[in-house]
């Protein structure tokens, strides 16, 4: 901390050279041998008289710049030959004295200055190679860290950015809700609830989720149990996947492939596809009616076009479904079969024109 005044032990009283009145801020001397070579410093101008005036210098080398009235005393006239002299004044012990006192702002801190065995808050603090035995850490903390030996991690514990262990391990207990944020590169097992392995207390409890910004529920979660569930992130999961029994893995959902990385239908299937409670077999098809009117014709068509497009045209197969008048003459079959539709067409059987109003026909297609 820089000197506030300076002092002479070899200043040599003086005299004032000229008057001045009570507002002057420039004194000579008749000498300053002795005299402090660094500012401030303070003098007593009139010394030990009725109107001794203590000031301050504050410039120059003689002719010297001064501020009035210093320490209590008054500004007043004094005129030539008044004694000069260099002084302390009650201000320098009371300085002195605060100083001792003062537990902020002392020795060039501009803050509380630090005890060693008082509880304190320190702020903006650069430590370097500290040891810290307990306590807590709270706030944010910036910069490359390294932690070694047994690190614990309690409460709420944020830590962002990339998280990086070089050749070490993290251990213990993480309580509270942790979040990590940004990168998180690991090996090995993570593990839930009481480390055992990954444990939980039931089946049902999640063991790990997904969820975005604001999401009430997780949107995809694993059972302790394995049994995966998905939501839209509001609702309740609507969808599952689990092992049913050995060799089995069940939904109790709908199932949909696209066709894309998997050849023709979409998904290779080895064995058959039955439904679990009837034990019927599924496969993949289609069906759908038409419906046309016959005005003394012959043959008639209707352009049929697929709810869903095949991989590869399939095969259809068609019939009547309803029997008006002359409908026993008529016959259903398929032509123009393609991937997206065919055409059914409607014949007489005996090349007789026929009637009809209102035949409806209909199909069945399959891969």
């Amino acid at each position: 901390m820089a000197n506030s005044r300076f002092y002479s032990s070899t200043a040599l009283e003086t005299q004032l050279n000229g008057n001045i009145n009570n507002s002057a801020v420039t004194i000579t001397l008749a000498s300053n041998v002795g005299f402090p070579g660094t500012l401030p410093f303070t003098l007593a101008l009139d010394y030990n008289a009725a109107n001794e005036e203590l000031v301050e210098v504050t410039a120059g080398t003689n002719p010297y710049t001064i501020t009035r009235a210093i320490d209590g005393t008054s500004a007043t006239s004094h005129n030539t030959g008044a004694t000069v002299r260099h002084v302390s004044s009650a201000r320098d012990f009371t300085d002195s004295r605060t100083h001792e006192a003062a537990v902020s702002g002392v020795h060039g801190v501009a803050g509380t200055i630090v005890g060693t065995s008082d509880t304190q808050t320190l702020t903006n603090k650069t430590l370097t190679s500290p040891t810290i035995n307990s306590g807590a850490l709270s706030g944010t903390f910036t910069g490359t860290h390294t932690y070694s030996g047994a690190v614990t991690l309690s409460g709420s514990d944020v830590l962002s950015g990339t998280l990086t262990s070089s050749g070490g391990t993290l251990s213990g207990t993480f309580a509270g809700t942790p979040t990590f944020s940004g990168t998180v590169t690991h090996t090995g097992e993570i593990a839930a609830q009481n480390l055992v392995r990954g444990t939980r207390a039931t089946a049902a409890d999640s063991q790990y989720e997904t969820r975005v910004t604001a999401d009430a529920r997780a949107r995809w979660f694993i059972q302790a149990d394995g049994k995966q569930l998905w939501g839209d992130g509001t609702n309740v999961a609507d969808v599952s996947l689990y092992r049913l029994i050995a060799g089995t893995l069940k939904t109790d959902n709908s199932l949909s492939v696209g066709a894309g990385f998997f050849p023709n239908a979409g998904i290779n299937v080895t064995g058959t596809i039955l439904d679990v409670t009837t034990n019927v077999p599924y496969k993949t098809s289609q069906s759908g009616t038409a419906t046309v009117n016959f005005a003394a014709a012959t043959q008639m068509d209707a352009a049929v076009v697929f709810p869903v497009a095949f991989a590869v045209a399939p095969v259809v197969v068609c019939s009547r479904q309803n029997s008006p008048a002359n409908s026993a003459k008529v016959m259903v079959n398929a032509t123009g079969i393609t991937t997206t539709g065919f055409t059914m067409r409607f014949n007489t059987g005996d090349a007789t024109a026929v009637t009809i109003t209102g035949l409806t026909g209909g199909y069945i297609a399959t891969p």
